[in-house]
Parts: structure tokens; C-alpha cells; sequence
């Protein structure tokens, strides 16, 4: 069976039963011999409407710095990008609210702090005003994970508008509509998650998105945070406009700054001593829930230790607060 009769299998199934999904073995298969296949473009848009997603046009020709360094990217002649491993589109739009996503590749990386990083923190103390301990360290491991697609910026208050929670007021965000969402609780983030056909990242989806496929301190590498990078310690009096920021190499804005990101999973300290290697899905239960990212708020004389890709927050998901906001994602397999 081509991969083409695979894509339209699933296309009739979606079709006569909306409600169904693809099963993990017909998505495994199809992705298998999408890159193989000449009809590979056509299986992958199909998936991509299972997925709940469409091709993007309005990046159409704009590849990210990470996929041109790779040269894992191949055009059609409409300026769409695809990745020659899997076959996927590399840049997407879901269809719910019209948000750009980006293709973040499957792999391994090393995940938490290194031990240079915690000695590096540790002599720094005064300019981070944070320990080690209090900034969720562990030991660094390795992890693995399967492709995934990411918000290119985090939920704006125009997106948030279309979802109309019960209780939310709607007043406030008809104002700034560019700019992220904030003051959610967990519960508020994973309900607009599942309306939008997504749901929120796992704590190593988000820090793999964030070093942009490095071993770097920060979102755009080992350099000191400062204004032209991010929206931090105060400096702009609240959130800015999404994408005001040069993106990181997978092209995602505000990986650092802005608002904090809610994460899927439960807070534990020590959790990265028993996470399993692939696609860890964080701790059974908990008390709170991973925050990531830092904001634009002040918390301490110099933030610079907040916005480390692995520094770790947590809150509980019944509340919110104004730093706190979120982005989503959609899993391929």
C-alpha cells in the first residue's frame, strides 16, 4: 500500500467518522514512507488535517535559522517547506484558531542544567539572585522525543476571544489583541488546548523547543540576557506584542520573557532522576504545575537566572497570574 492509499484511508475514516482518529500504527506508517515516496507531499497534508492543522501561507518561504543550517528542508514550487526525514510540513497553522506552528524535529538532547551551568550560577549567585536548588536543578540527561509541532508564539488575547470561556471577561481582551493572553489558570490553558485540537507541552517538549536545537544558556544562546533579546524584569511595565523579538533558531518568539508558559506536566523536584528516556510524560500527580520561560514582571534585582532554558517554575492550576500565560502544541505521533 503507497503511502498515498495510507493518507487516503485515513481520510476516509476521518471522513465518515469525525469523530475518530488516526491510529498510531497508520500515523507511524505513513510518516515511515512519506520522505520515501514521491506522493509523500499529499500523505503529509492529509495528516496534517487529522492532525487538525493546515498548511501555512503567510511564512510561506520563511524557513528557520535551524532547518536551513541543517539542510533537512526541501521546497515544493508553491515556497512550502518539508522535512526530508519525515516527510512533515515544516511550517503549519492550526485550523481552530489560526495559529502558526512550527515542525520541532524528533531526537535526542540533553535536558536540565550542566554542571557548568550550575557552577556558573552558583558564582554568579549575587547577579541571579537564585541557587541552584531553588531553580528546580538536576542533574542533566538525556532525552528523547518524538516530532512534535509548537506554537510559534505564545496564545495572543485574540485567539483567547474566539475560545469565549465561561466567566472570563471578554472586555479585557478586545484591547492589545496582539499581545499573549495572561492571568489563565492551568485549568483555563488546557481547556483552550483541547478546543484547539492541541494541548499543552510536556516540560521536555518545551525545553527542547527553547534551546532551538543547541546547548545553550538562553533561548538565542550563551549571551546575557538584555532589552533588544526579550520583554524582562520590568523593563517594558508589561507584556509587549508577540514576535517583538528576534525568534531562536526553530523560529519560535518569547521562549524567555513576555509570560511564563503553563506545561503538562506536575511539579516534582527530583522527578529527572526516575523520568523515563523517551518521551517522558512528567510526574503521575502533584501538588502544582511546571511553569516555563520567565516574564516581563520583576522578581528579583536581575532575572538573568530566570531565563535560563532550564530553569524551572511551578504554580497551582487553579490559580493565575498576569506573568503567567501558555502556548500549545500538537503531537504527530
Amino acid at each position: 500500500m503507497s503511502v498515498l492509499e495510507v493518507a487516503r484511508k485515513l481520510w476516509r475514516r476521518r471522513v465518515e467518522r469525525p469523530r475518530a482518529k488516526a491510529s498510531d500504527t497508520d500515523r507511524r506508517y505513513a510518516l515511515a514512507r512519506a520522505a520515501a515516496e514521491p506522493t509523500g507531499t499529499h500523505a503529509a497534508i492529509r495528516l496534517l488535517e487529522l492532525l487538525g492543522l493546515t498548511l501555512q501561507t503567510k511564512m510561506r518561504g520563511c524557513l528557520p535559522e535551524w532547518w536551513r543550517q541543517q539542510e533537512r528542508a526541501s521546497a515544493n514550487p508553491s515556497g512550502d517547506y518539508f522535512d526530508l526525514i519525515t516527510g512533515l510540513p515544516i511550517l503549519a497553522e492550526r485550523v481552530a484558531d489560526a495559529a502558526p506552528m512550527v515542525l520541532i524535529p524528533g531526537g535526542c538532547f540533553l535536558m536540565g542544567w550542566a554542571e557548568e551551568d550550575c557552577r556558573w550560577v552558583r558564582h554568579n549567585s549575587a547577579l541571579f539572585n537564585i541557587g541552584i536548588d531553588d531553580a528546580g536543578g538536576g542533574s542533566q540527561h538525556r532525552v528523547i522525543l518524538s516530532p512534535y509541532y509548537m506554537d510559534v508564539h505564545s496564545v495572543t488575547k485574540a485567539q483567547y476571544y474566539r475560545f469565549r470561556p465561561k466567566g472570563r471577561t471578554r472586555r479585557s481582551l478586545k484591547t492589545h489583541g496582539d499581545h499573549p493572553v495572561s492571568s489563565v489558570t492551568w485549568f483555563d490553558a488546557r481547556a483552550y488546548a483541547k478546543w484547539a485540537s492541541a494541548d499543552l507541552p510536556t516540560e521536555g517538549q518545551w525545553e527542547r523547543a527553547a534551546r532551538g536545537g543547541r546547548q545553550c544558556r538562553y533561548p538565542w544562546g550563551n549571551e546575557l540576557p538584555d532589552s533588544s533579546r526579550l520583554n524582562f524584569e520590568g523593563r517594558c511595565g508589561s507584556t509587549t506584542p508577540v514576535r517583538s523579538f528576534p525568534p531562536n533558531p526553530f523560529g519560535l518568539s518569547d521562549m524567555a520573557g513576555n509570560v511564563y508558559d503553563w506545561c503538562l506536566d506536575w511539579y516534582s523536584h527530583d522527578y529527572y532522576a526516575i523520568a523515563p528516556q523517551r518521551n517522558p510524560p512528567g510526574p503521575k500527580e502533584g501538588e502544582t504545575k511546571v511553569l516555563r520561560g520567565a516574564s516581563w514582571g520583576r522578581w528579583a534585582p536581575s532575572d538573568a537566572g530566570l531565563c535560563h532554558v532550564a530553569f524551572r517554575h511551578d504554580g497551582k492550576p487553579s490559580e493565575s497570574c498576569s506573568y503567567w500565560g501558555f502556548r500549545c502544541v500538537v503531537n504527530v505521533i
